[in-house]
């Protein structure tokens, strides 16, 4: 083993010779004489101890001593004053400086032995202590999680490199801080009958962990953490703790992305579950705007509109909006393809973001706001449909889950729309086939079908009100010969000029059905007395009297007409018009041209 360096600083030379004679064969002495020749040695080759003269020209023993303690290097080095003053109040001045004995003259070789040996052994241990801890350090220092160990009182006394990445602190600046202050503010807080962290630790010995904690910075924001603190018990007694703290970050930035998909999730389902109520293309797209400006992630105006696209002019029409001025709904009341944001967004079919009022927002007017824009097409496939304009707080930053979530709403919405449009086509359909089934293809009056439903409503109100029902049976004169001898197409121009007739000298609450060729039924509502029938009858024959022109045909025909009574001639429609038929009967055997009301013996 080689020998340890103990330098020897002192100006008389018989100091130096006793001190090597004690100490030269057990330790390798180095001498010098002044205290600047002892900077200069030990900057280049640092002993294991220096035996230091406090009285020397030049620099005395205490300002070497302070100089060597001030550099990190050199501080460690035991310094063991030598002198032949042995007052207090040197002594005291030098231990204050860092030395760690003094020896004063004479020198006793025992005692110099014994304490250099002392002081050496120690600061092998210190050593040893230091290199363990430095051990410890980098053991710790390898940890992803950061750890922090408090003294008895709560007082920080190391963090590792984890722990300072985290945080922001150095181990210089955070040691002797207490916890509560510097790092973690619900250290010494109650709450809900609970003791605080500190008391659970320190008091009751027992180990704390949350699972959804959050530690100051040094920049004081906070860090999610995961936190266990670990009570260090010596002897029965806490001699401190040891705090160890994961960052939940990405934990907590998934929770949220995780709590937005859920969010977009439940929008687009809640509007597709409107497909399935009977809202017309107007509230449907209200109701759209509501929900996807109610989506709590999204940061907007709580304002917006959605145009839709004119296919006859092929500009976009503003059809639904929210908190528009009506200035705002007068100057975007329409929008060409290519003008300002929601043009633009239509025009290259993507997402036009604006986060200001910029060059692009050509559609301005005195006092505008400042705002952003999400402008986002609507589109079936490669057709266009329509344009969703959001508005963004100003400044507002762009957002990637914007960029996926409109575009995956619009085209929900789009959907929608098909399935709204697919909707009026098919009830449209639906209308021309039950008037289609319903109506005479010809002349459009209602058919034999209808008019029996409707007559069912008629006499049942009759009944209910006490009150009579009339039923004409209108047979045309001198039809056939007139569609034989001109052809259909005169004939069928010739019926439709009836009907036209007929509902011009009804009224509104009356019916005029026809059930085939040249027959048609009127049924007369609120009669009071027979006199009525005949008064309709005799203007309808006045008027089919008159010539029909077709064309360059004047078209003379005429009628007969047999008229039945509720309830007087039958309750029901089949009853009446049987009754009706053999009156028309009487009308033509009598030469046609008239009417006749029903009468149990006709010919009268």
């Amino acid at each position: 083993m080689d020998k340890q360096t103990i330098l020897i600083v002192d100006d008389l030379p018989a100091n130096i010779r006793v001190l090597a004679e004690i100490l030269g064969e057990e330790y390798e002495i180095c001498v010098v004489t002044s205290g600047e020749e002892a900077l200069q040695l030990v900057a280049v080759t640092p002993p294991h101890l220096i035996l230091l003269d406090v009285v020397m020209p030049g620099l005395s023993g205490f300002q070497v001593c302070e100089q060597l303690q001030a550099k990190e290097e050199t501080r460690l080095i035991p310094i063991v004053f030598i002198t032949a003053h042995n007052d207090m109040e040197s002594e005291l001045q030098g231990l204050q400086l860092g030395a760690v004995d003094y020896i004063a003259k004479p020198f006793y070789p025992w005692v110099v032995k014994a304490r250099v040996e002392s002081h050496l052994a120690l600061s092998r241990t210190m050593a040893s202590l230091r290199a363990l801890s430095l051990r410890n350090e980098l053991i710790l220092d390898t940890a992803d999680d950061g750890i922090l160990n408090l003294d008895e009182e709560g007082r920080v006394t190391y963090i590792n490199r984890a722990g300072r990445r985290m945080l922001g602190w150095s181990n210089e600046a955070l040691a002797g801080r207490l916890m509560q202050e510097a790092v973690y503010p619900h250290w010494c807080r109650e709450g809900g009958g609970k003791e605080s962290p500190f008391q659970l630790v320190y008091s009751l010995g027992q180990p704390y962990k949350n699972s959804d904690d959050e530690l100051w910075k040094k920049d004081g924001s906070f860090l999610p953490v995961e936190l266990f603190i670990s009570p260090l018990v010596e002897k029965a007694s806490n001699i401190g703790a040891v705090v160890i703290f994961h960052d939940i970050t990405s934990r907590k930035e998934q929770e949220k992305r995780d709590l937005r998909s859920m969010a977009s999730r439940l929008a687009i389902s809640a509007l597709y579950e409107t497909s399935i109520e009977p809202l017309s293309m107007h509230r449907q797209l209200e109701v759209a705007l509501d929900i996807v400006l109610n989506v709590p992630w999204l940061s907007l105006d709580h304002k917006g509109a959605i145009f839709l696209l004119d296919e006859a002019s092929g500009q976009l029409q503003l059809t639904t909006w929210k908190n528009f001025t009506p200035s705002q709904v007068a100057l975007c009341r329409t929008v060409a393809i290519g003008q300002c944001l929601c043009g633009m967004a239509a025009q290259k079919g993507e997402v036009i973001f604006a986060p200001h009022v910029n060059e692009m927002h050509t559609v301005t007017y005195e006092g505008i706001s400042e705002h952003g824009h999400y402008c986002v097409p609507i589109s079936n496939g490669s057709v266009l449909l329509g344009v969703l304009n959001l508005y963004i707080h100003h400044g507002h930053d762009p957002n990637a889950e914007y960029g996926i979530f409109l575009p995956v709403f619009c085209q929900a919405l789009a959907n929608l729309i098909m399935h709204r449009k697919l909707e009026a086509e098919l009830g449209k359909v639906q209308k021309e086939l039950e008037h289609a089934a319903n109506h005479d293809r010809l002349t459009g009056l209602p058919n034999r079908r209808l008019l029996y439903e409707l007559c069912g409503t008629f006499l049942t109100m009759a009944k209910r009100n006490n009150s009579q029902l009339g039923v004409m049976y209108i047979d045309l004169d001198r039809f056939k010969p007139i569609n034989d001898t001109f052809g259909h197409e005169v004939g069928d121009l010739l019926l439709q000029s009836v009907a036209l007739r007929l509902k011009g000298v009804l009224r509104d609450s009356d019916l005029v059905a026809r059930i085939g060729g040249d027959e048609f039924i009127i049924v007369l509502q609120g009669i009071h007395h027979q006199n009525q029938l005949a008064l309709v009858a005799e203007k309808i024959l006045q008027d089919l009297n008159r010539p029909a022109q077709i064309g360059d045909i004047a078209c003379s025909i005429g009628c007969s007409i047999g008229i039945a009574l509720y309830p007087q001639h039958g309750e029901t429609l089949d009853a009446l018009l049987a009754k009706a038929d053999q009156a028309l009967y009487v009308v033509k055997e009598d030469g046609r041209n008239g009417f006749q009301i029903f009468q149990d013996s006709s010919h009268e």
